[in-house]
């Protein structure tokens, strides 16, 4: 009696679920991982490149939206629907080209003083909760730090 109570359950075979099935846009909440490179040309015109665009299953943590900047110049983040109308609230960054720095007010005194300085090349990355009908993303630049501001698309992988 004590011999067959310790017996292991005969094996089952049960196949997952298929993977596309699960992770495909609009029935399992997804994460978008963007990571871009901004840079400035020549001519003082800002460009935009994308280094990685990727989704994967998951839910945004709501307590990690980070702040809006605080400056007057910064990135507008809209994902669009199959007819590039945008869907879901954009969302401000910050410029990844102008960073604040502290640095001593007048030598000898201790006091300290915010500086923004402007940089040449920054890469940044950005995590956020994808729209279920989210198909493409736009960056959008705006402030007085645009000599003429750029608004670039990129499609998101299914």
């Amino acid at each position: 009696m004590i011999a067959t109570a310790c017996q292991r359950a005969p094996y089952r075979y049960q196949p997952l679920p298929d993977a596309a099935a699960t992770t495909s846009v609009g029935t399992t909440p997804q994460l978008l991982f963007l990571s871009f490179r901004m840079s400035t040309a020549a001519t003082g015109t800002h460009q935009l490149e994308p280094l990685m665009l990727k989704a994967t299953p998951g839910q945004a943590n709501p307590a990690a939206d980070d702040e809006e900047p605080s400056g007057t110049s910064y990135l507008l983040l809209s994902q669009l629907d199959a007819a590039n109308a945008p869907c879901g609230p954009s969302r401000k960054l910050p410029h990844p080209l102008l960073q604040d720095v502290e640095a001593p007010a007048a030598p000898g005194t201790g006091a300290m003083q915010r500086h923004t300085i402007s940089l040449a090349q920054a890469e940044f990355f950005v995590r956020v909760a994808r729209q279920p009908k989210a198909r493409a993303v736009r960056l959008e630049e705006v402030g007085p730090a645009a000599i003429s501001p750029i608004s670039v698309t990129f499609p998101l992988p299914n």
